[in-house]
């Protein structure tokens, strides 16, 4: 014999005491999906900062590079030596 928790007339949920059930699993389902963006979210932003302050670093060693030749501390051969190991150096990264 079976038990009248069973079935399509159960007694269990449809005596509607149970309705605190549904919305305790919408929150662990909100709750589990707000962590997984936030998740996301955080690993891209700082993925994206990295990648950001890389570029920016090299960009700064070219314009260095530029204002030297520019005030004349350095001569073109100097300029051009350097200028091809900065790009040598970004293509190789």
């Amino acid at each position: 014999m079976m038990h009248n928790w069973y079935g399509h007339g159960s007694n269990l949920i449809s005596q509607g005491n149970f309705w605190w059930m549904g919305v305790a699993s919408m929150i662990i389902h909100l709750l589990f999906w707000g962590v997984v963006i936030f998740l996301a979210v955080k690993f891209l932003k700082k993925y994206l900062e990295r990648a950001d302050r890389k570029r920016v670093n090299e960009d700064s060693a070219m314009m260095i590079l530029r204002e030297r030749f520019a005030k004349g501390e350095i001569e073109l051969e100097e300029f051009k030596q350097r200028k091809a190991e900065l790009e040598q150096a970004n293509q190789s990264k």
